[in-house]
């Protein structure tokens, strides 16, 4: 928290989910050099242990303002945030957080920022009550003054899903994300072999990341059954399957009804990854659909193999890399991908292409291009 002399113009920065890769995006956000020259202010519910979070440093915000999670009690801390800290804009991270926020600015005048991190999906907006939160949404985008996406693919679902309304094309923005390359590449290794109890010669994947249906981490367990009925062993390949979520309770039931758990080891949330990206022997990411891949991001700085699906924004992170890619959805293929690492599990190719992935996912080079929107919103 900075000191009440801090003079530097206030971004008030609003989330109404403050998990996963929002979580992480307003971390890296908060301590990026090339926004030092503005404090920020986060309004947000206490979600999955936020509170523990920003205790520890890992958010570094001027202030956390705790908020309920409905329209009504966000508007209302946006607008209060507003009247105390006339701030120089309002950024708000997702759509929901953007409709709060809107609202919030039409009343106070300040201008608004809207970073789009997710998808818009038909199954979104079926039936009668579907067609009606599109509208809604729809008109709750004429209000930004400015729309950041973090992917082209992001930024051509939202102009294919509204395009009647005719203001996105001028006023939306690719800045793509990045990450912490320097601490990834600081962090050290994990034994986690040792950890597991498992032999050095198992093949240990990782699946990192929110247990939610856009995940596909049902998927990955049809995979594994598929190897397994092939006469894959535990002592052979190891799932260390890393987050929270809604869906964890029912994915390991389905575990256990499958017969899988031993090839699955389960670790609660983990605030910081690379250590465990640098000791599993590859990723495995069979998302259905992504705003933008940052674990595949931090897995190929990490210098550790990949072995993602073609999905929409997924597949923009791992073009021109060394990541195997598989089609979305698709059980069999990830299987046939996940044999042919397990009998030649090689990163030679991954570590050669650290480089390349240090300058290309770079958070510095992604927030010094967002410099430029934050100076136009002024």
């Amino acid at each position: 928290m900075a000191s009440d002399s801090d003079v530097r113009p206030v971004v008030l920065t609003v989330a109404r989910w403050p998990v996963g890769g929002i979580r992480t995006y307003l971390r890296d956000l908060f301590a990026a050099p090339a926004l030092q020259g503005y404090a920020f202010v986060l309004i947000a519910p206490n979600e999955d242990g936020l509170d523990e979070y920003v205790a520890g440093g890992r958010l570094a915000c001027r202030e956390w303002i705790v908020s309920g999670s409905s329209i009504v009690e966000m508007t209302r801390a946006v607008l209060a945030a507003s009247r105390q800290w006339k701030p120089a804009f309002v950024h708000s991270h997702g759509f929901q957080a953007g409709v709060f926020s809107g609202l919030a600015c039409q009343l106070s005048g300040f201008p608004h920022l809207l970073t789009v991190h997710d998808m818009l999906l038909d199954m979104q907006f079926k039936g009668l009550g579907g067609r009606i939160r599109h509208l809604g949404l729809g008109i709750s985008l004429i209000s930004p003054d400015c729309i950041h996406c973090v992917t082209r693919d992001s930024r051509d679902n939202l102009l294919a899903r509204y395009p009647w309304l005719t203001s996105l094309e001028r006023k939306t923005f690719v800045v793509p994300h990045g990450v912490d390359t320097r601490k990834i590449w600081l962090t050290a290794r994990r034994e986690l072999a040792t950890e597991l109890g498992c032999s050095p010669d198992t093949v240990i994947f990782g699946f990192l990341g929110r247990f939610m249906a856009q995940k596909g981490f049902r998927v990955l367990m049809d995979a594994i059954e598929i190897l397994r009925i092939h006469g894959l062993t535990p002592a052979r390949a190891r799932v260390l399957a890393v987050g929270s979520g809604g869906y964890l309770r029912e994915d390991r039931a389905r575990i256990a009804a499958l017969g899988l758990e031993e090839f699955f080891t389960f670790w609660p949330y983990q605030p910081d990854v690379a250590s465990i990206l640098k000791g599993i022997h590859c990723l495995v990411m069979p998302s259905l659909w992504e705003a933008s891949g940052l674990l595949a991001m931090e897995a190929m700085v990490a210098g550790t193999p990949v072995i993602g699906s073609d999905c929409v924004g997924l597949r923009e992170t791992l073009a021109a890399s060394p990541a195997v890619s598989v089609r979305a959805n698709d059980a069999v293929q990830l299987s046939e991908a996940i044999a042919r690492f397990i009998e030649r599990p090689d990163r030679q190719a991954a570590i050669q292409f650290q480089s390349t992935a240090m300058e290309r996912f770079s958070a510095d080079r992604s927030f010094a291009a967002l410099h430029d929107l934050y100076d136009r919103m002024r």
